[in-house]
């Protein structure tokens, strides 16, 4: 029988193989795997790789890790790497749902553009209705250079809450958008 590590190893190769069934059952196998600490660790490390493929796949993983990956992935943000910040923060989003709203915002002013992709996607996907008063008064905060992508992706993505917020933001001022 193979060791936790061989084990782990191969399914870390297979992952980023050609091959779909080899990826889909490499991601059940680290999936069932991550209910050990050391398996997290090993995976939130693998978010290093240079390959933008394998990095995605991997904040997949985590993110159907769920809840018991959260903890690792929030000390990755503070990666020195850009690339390690911005898989850290899409598997985030993927396991926080709604509470990455908290989360991903103050990764809007990142120094790297590629983390504050990131985020915003993160944030878009995220939003719901019920969330849009929360969300409106915390754009309130932002200036216009981190604020304005972000209203931007939620234009071309969710316009519908991007209206509702429009809305909500401009109430006080007697104005309403259509």
């Amino acid at each position: 029988m193979a060791s936790l590590d061989e084990s782990l190893s191969q399914a870390l190769r297979d992952l980023r193989s050609g091959s779909p069934e080899a990826r889909r059952v490499a991601h059940l196998q680290l999936v069932t795997a991550a209910s050990e600490q050391r398996v997290i660790h090993a995976l939130v490390q693998a978010l290093d790789d240079t390959s933008w493929t394998f990095r995605s796949r991997l904040a997949q993983v985590l993110g159907d890790v769920g809840e018991e990956a959260a903890k690792e992935l929030k000390m990755a943000v503070a990666h020195g790497v850009w690339y390690v910040r911005a898989a850290a923060a899409e598997a985030l989003a993927a396991i926080e749902g709604e509470g990455a709203i908290e989360f991903l915002l103050p990764l809007l002013t990142d120094r790297a553009v590629g983390v504050r992709r990131a985020a915003i996607a993160g944030l878009v996907g995220n939003l719901t209705v019920e969330r849009v008063p929360e969300f409106a008064e915390a754009l309130q905060s932002l200036d216009a250079e981190t604020r304005d992508p972000l209203l931007h992706a939620l234009r071309k993505e969710r316009e519908e809450l991007y209206l509702e917020i429009l809305n909500r933001r401009d109430a006080d001022s007697g104005r309403h958008v259509q």
